[in-house]
């Protein structure tokens, strides 16, 4: 799109936003609410950025409102089968903005559910930092009562997503259940907390739990839970990282905005799956560590949705699985409902059942670099096999 062009639609939201009247439509739509992870995302977007230096580009989007990047279609109501609008908007901050301006990132996000109420929307989703900064939509109650909406983190399908990954790569690799070390980074948050008692729930056994120290009742508080849960499973607590060297299993589901697990963390026959955006993988882990795997977590294949915007991921058809579930609530019609951080396991299972009548499956084996390949599968077998 042309810098004219883009510029007309900035203004065009804003004025939507600011003068627009809520709109009623039949069925109502859905948004997902999203941020840059870097400045070059936004110049990936918005080209004429990159003739702007970056420190004043950041000034520049500081002061700049939330804006649609693009309409998604392809997808029906399950029950009356109505075509539905949905709509991608995003909050002009990237993780490190949001991270140092966090009452702006908070004032931005409720700006968008505002952009998303005139368009006529009834659900939203909250995508990438959006669910932590508002404290898993909490912060954003008073705002959905005024204009009567829905909202979901993702946390359920997320979670069954990750959990179904874990287990079709485990049987692929010879990892047993059993005796496997699961680390979760990120364990004291909504999908590190939620994974931990899904993967129990399924089979896994023996239980890392890594957060921050601040952290620290929380981590022993799903420690207890999980022991109370599941008698037989070994669950234990840390805030190093360097911790995760002897696992076989580690999921991320942290919201820093940089890297964190570096090449000298994993051992070799090691799966990840990384659920961070952005990524709490260093490139250079899956750059130089071919004796691994590193696999996007949050990925979801929909067949048939139409979304001119790239997400980074290897197929068009691929999405983020917090964007799947707010689609698959579009499509139940669940206008009203509001899933704030934790999950229970039946919920978990009713989303995914619904993802399953809208043929939504997990997406390819992938990261942000490739595909991974069946050579790359069959190389961590062999180490783990010997």
């Amino acid at each position: 799109m042309s810098a004219p062009r883009l510029i007309i639609h900035a203004i065009r939201d804003l004025v939507r936003r600011k003068l627009y009247r809520v709109a009623q439509t039949d069925p109502p739509g859905y948004a997902f609410i999203v941020h840059p992870r870097n400045y070059p995302d936004v110049r990936r977007k918005y080209p004429f950025f990159k003739y702007v230096p970056e420190k004043l580009g950041r000034f520049f989007l500081r002061h700049f409102w939330p804006v649609v990047l693009c309409d998604v279609r392809g997808i029906s109501t399950l029950h009356s089968r109505k075509q539905l609008c949905g709509w991608i908007i995003t909050i002009p901050l990237t993780a490190q903005d949001m991270t140092e301006h966090r009452s702006l990132a908070v004032d931005m996000i409720r700006k968008s559910i505002v952009l998303a109420a005139k368009m006529g929307v009834k659900i939203v989703g909250l995508g990438a930092l959006t669910a932590s900064f508002t404290k898993r939509g909490e912060l954003l109650r008073d705002i959905l009562d005024e204009y009567d909406m829905g909202i979901t983190t993702g946390a359920g399908y997320t979670t069954y997503n990750i959990v179904e990954i874990a287990e079709m790569l485990a049987e692929k690799t010879n990892m047993r259940k059993e005796s496997a070390l699961v680390a979760i980074i990120g364990a004291a948050g909504s999908i590190g907390s939620t994974s931990a008692i899904y993967l129990a729930h399924r089979g896994w056994k023996n239980f890392l739990l890594i957060d921050t120290e601040r952290k620290n009742k929380n981590l022993e508080n799903l420690e207890k839970e999980l022991s109370q849960k599941f008698p037989t499973i070994s669950a234990r607590h840390d805030h190093q990282l360097a911790s995760i060297q002897n696992s076989d299993l580690i999921i991320t589901a942290t919201n820093a905005p940089e890297a964190l697990v570096q090449e000298d963390d994993i051992k070799p026959g090691a799966i990840i799956i990384d659920d961070a955006q952005p990524s709490d993988i260093h490139p250079d882990v899956i750059k130089n560590r071919k004796d691994i795997i590193v696999v996007a977590g949050g990925a979801a294949h929909l067949p048939n949705i139409r979304i001119p915007f790239d997400f980074g991921l290897q197929h068009r058809e691929d999405v983020f699985s917090c964007l799947a579930e707010t689609i698959i609530l579009a499509a139940e019609e669940s206008w009203k409902e509001r899933i704030f951080g934790d999950v229970s396991i039946s919920y978990i299972e009713r989303i995914a059942a619904g993802g399953k009548k809208l043929c939504f499956t997990t997406a390819h084996f992938q990261n942000f670099y490739a595909n991974i390949s069946p050579e790359q599968i069959a190389k961590v077998k062999s180490i783990r096999s010997s």
